[in-house]
């Protein structure tokens, strides 16, 4: 048996089904007071859950730092 249902039985954290989950994601989004790309990233939380706005970013910063660094190296050896 689930602890859960022990201490809560309503609250269904983790017994809940995939449904119940996206729906409370879509309900939770749609309060939120995002715009622009952030917005547009809860567009893309629906699609694919697993991925958050935190990794996203840090992904984006990722990319932009090794892209300056290529950048900086390319520079440095053809100067």
């Amino acid at each position: 048996m689930i602890y859960e249902k022990e201490v809560a039985p309503d609250a269904k954290l983790f017994s809940a089904n995939k449904e119940e989950i996206k729906n409370d994601v879509e309900e939770s989004l749609k309060e939120s007071e995002h715009k622009g790309f952030q917005k547009w990233l809860d567009k893309q939380i629906l699609k694919k859950p697993s991925v958050s706005y935190q990794m996203m970013v840090i992904s984006f910063f990722f990319v932009c730092f090794w892209i300056a660094t290529i950048i900086v190296y390319i520079g440095v050896n053809h100067a």
